[in-house]
């Protein structure tokens, strides 16, 4: 997992824009992504890709249950929700190891 995803997650939890546990488990529909550990049990997964299959959630898998536990303080976790589009598009791009953002042209000043 990219390190800078890693520490941008640190800061969505503390900002409150994570689902996690048995309110992502029950209501998934809020988030906009779903991260879920590669070394998650399969039912967990099974779980997970089915409820995104039906309210249209992309799902990544990557790093371990201790990273992302880490991530956002705990020892471990196997599913994350992002519930900020933006954010979730800036941890796609980063898992894709596109790090290319569109920077804002400087108007001159007069």
């Amino acid at each position: 997992m990219n390190p800078k995803s890693l520490g941008f997650l640190g800061l969505l939890r503390r900002g409150g824009r994570l689902e996690l546990g048995e309110s992502l488990r029950d209501k998934p529909r809020k988030c906009a992504l779903i991260l879920l550990a590669i070394d998650a049990k399969e039912s967990t997964k099974k779980h997970f890709y089915d409820k995104a299959g039906t309210y249209h959630i992309p799902v990544i898998e990557t790093g371990t249950k201790e990273e992302l536990g880490q991530a956002i303080g705990f020892a471990e976790c196997s599913a994350l929700g992002v519930k900020d589009s933006k954010a979730a598009k800036k941890i796609t791009l980063l898992e894709k190891g596109d790090t290319h953002e569109e920077t804002p042209i400087p108007s001159e000043e007069k």
